[in-house]
């Protein structure tokens, strides 16, 4: 605490390898929703609606690993 926050200490940047394996962590837990609970019943839309966050999240993690990564190649 000390270091970050009385001292003026700034925090490391997560790796774009962070978010390019989280990211896909979500699209795969999205596309294998459908798989494993493939009969919603009468709540469809709760099911679509979850597979939706899941994979709108996991793309945007996803888009934010691969920015990460294109930066890092361009300081080298």
């Amino acid at each position: 605490m000390l270091r970050y926050g009385l001292l003026g200490g700034s925090r490391p940047n997560l790796p774009w390898e962070f978010f390019i394996s989280m990211g896909g962590a979500l699209v795969a837990a999205g596309l294998l929703f459908t798989v494993l609970y493939p009969l919603w019943s009468t709540y469809a839309w709760v099911g679509l609606l979850e597979m939706g966050v899941f994979l709108i999240a996991g793309c945007v993690l996803l888009a934010a690993g691969l920015v990460r990564r294109r930066r890092g190649l361009r300081k080298s």
